[in-house]
């Protein structure tokens, strides 16, 4: 009768698509979604590129989105996301310097709040919403003999609404570190 489900479709208004199985560029067995190898030490790169011919600071090279739906709409709602964004003028193999921004949506919500930002020299910043409003931990640091949900961590951040304290667990692991409180 002629009929069939494509699997490839390649058309010319922009809108391609695989419909099954897995894709692997650079290799013939890929296990994935998507997979991406190589044969070198280095292994597969996947790169995310702005070919605009001068970028500036604040431009955005790109970002990897983290998207999912709930119905059969055809847009995507945006879970979390990483985007990586020029801090100066680039000029190529000289100036090109770059950040990182990490973005993650509360519950009940549909917007994509900066939470971590590596900037260029490699320094971090954390934001956080509850930042002085709760007595939970704000951060915390853990050996590789711990998980985020077990142990007390080797270095916790907490505050309430008048400190900021810096803790370190008192016990052998961590060299008895103790801790320090800042008030406002």
């Amino acid at each position: 009768d002629g009929s069939h489900n494509a699997k490839v479709e390649i058309r010319s208004d922009d809108v391609s698509y695989f419909n099954a199985g897995n894709v692997g560029i650079g290799l013939t067995d890929p296990n994935s979604t998507f997979m991406v190898g190589g044969s070198t030490s280095s292994g597969g790169d996947i790169s995310i590129a702005n070919t605009d011919t001068t970028l500036v600071a604040t431009n955005h090279l790109g970002s990897i989105l983290f998207k999912g739906k709930d119905d059969s709409a055809s847009s995507y709602g945006i879970g979390a996301k990483i985007t990586a964004i020029c801090t100066e003028d680039w000029n190529e193999a000289t100036s090109e310097g770059t950040s990182l921004n990490f973005y993650t949506t509360d519950n009940s919500s549909a917007t994509n709040d900066l939470r971590m930002t590596i900037d260029h020299n490699g320094n971090t910043t954390l934001y956080a919403n509850q930042f002085l409003e709760t007595a939970n931990p704000f951060l915390q640091f853990h050996d590789t003999s711990e998980t985020a949900t077990s142990g007390s961590g080797v270095f916790t951040i907490m505050s309430d609404e008048d400190s900021l304290k810096l803790l370190g667990r008192n016990d052998a692991n961590s060299g008895n570190v103790s801790g320090i409180s800042l008030y406002r």
